[in-house]
């Protein structure tokens, strides 16, 4: 499992880095009420970095909260424990 996360992150980063190279053309990018003139490259850079910063803090934050990914464990339970039945 862990050589296919390998290879799907290299596979990601490849096509990443390729439609980064591709698009170099200067493109009118406004936010707000901010209007700049800034190469695709800088913009798709920036994004990138966004999102990767966006989902970093999701996954912190749900962790903090005890949402994280533990497979299900303490639904139902109490404790941590799992609830007698009966």
């Amino acid at each position: 499992m862990k050589t296919v996360k390998t290879v799907l992150i290299l596979v990601l980063s490849f096509a990443l880095a390729t439609a980064v190279v591709q698009n170099t053309a200067v493109v009118e990018a406004r936010f707000l009420w901010m209007t700049t003139e800034t190469p695709v490259i800088v913009l798709l850079f920036l994004t990138s970095v966004g999102g990767f910063v966006l989902g970093l803090l999701v996954s912190l934050l749900l962790q903090r909260n005890g949402k994280g990914s533990g497979g299900g464990r303490g639904e139902g339970t109490k404790g941590g424990k799992k609830a007698a039945k009966g």
